[in-house]
């Protein structure tokens, strides 16, 4: 899949679930191929059945600070926590917060439970 062909949209959500045990290299993967600098939210809607560091937070922290992504007014966090994962939400959001923190600081992001 690819996003190099939208070139039009200022906003951007994806849903998807994080499974125990395992990785979720596709979403920064997913975001790379944008090709476009309208960018102004990004928004990803998880549904936690595992660990919240299943997600790449370097490459997303790195793609975020790129050039497609520049002009980022919000990047939002709806994180809906299932039964079973062994943090609490606060835990969660820290966790969030502290591998964005560069957008963090800014304000820009915002981290909502689900």
């Amino acid at each position: 899949m690819s996003l190099a062909a939208c070139v039009a949209f200022e906003s951007l959500s994806l849903h998807y679930p994080v499974h125990y045990s395992t990785s979720v290299p596709w979403v920064t993967s997913l975001l790379s191929t944008l090709d476009t600098a309208a960018v102004r939210t990004v928004a990803c809607h998880i549904r936690l059945l595992g660990s919240i560091d299943a997600l790449d937070w370097d490459g997303l922290g790195k793609l975020f600070s790129s050039g497609p992504y520049k002009t980022l007014e919000r990047v939002k966090f709806a994180i809906n926590l299932w039964v079973g994962v062994h943090s609490t939400f606060e835990e969660v959001e820290g966790l969030v917060r502290s591998r964005l923190d560069t957008f963090d600081k800014k304000g820009i992001l915002s981290i909502a439970n689900a």
